[in-house]
């Protein structure tokens, strides 16, 4: 299974921080992990899904997310490798005003 260089960094960041800190509540909240169960994961048939995330414990489980974990939900926490997900799709360019819209669009770090 191969990972990008990004998620690598977020799986080494995220197991620290859960090392550290404890693992992060369901919710949506500054600490949380923005879960969203099966019945509501919008983007499950794509694959991204928690039994396909490289936190997941089966049959039940998380490694940085508290509580008990559906196999079909998502948080926003997630690191799945591409050849876990669905073909990808092709969309059609959207256009974009050069100006930025706000104060982080345009910018890294």
């Amino acid at each position: 299974m191969a990972l990008t260089a990004r998620q690598d960094l977020m799986v080494r960041s995220q197991l620290a921080i859960a090392a550290k800190l404890g693992p992060w509540a369901k919710d949506a909240g500054a600490e949380g992990a923005a879960y969203v169960s099966a019945t509501v994961n919008p983007n499950g048939a794509a694959g991204l899904k928690c039994e396909n995330c490289l936190f997941f414990r089966a049959p039940t489980h998380c490694n940085i997310v508290k509580g008990q974990i559906e196999r079909g939900a998502l948080c926003r926490l997630y690191v799945i490798p591409q050849e876990k997900l669905g073909p990808k799709k092709v969309e059609k360019p959207v256009a974009v005003s050069a100006a930025p819209r706000n104060r982080f669009e345009g910018s890294v770090g």
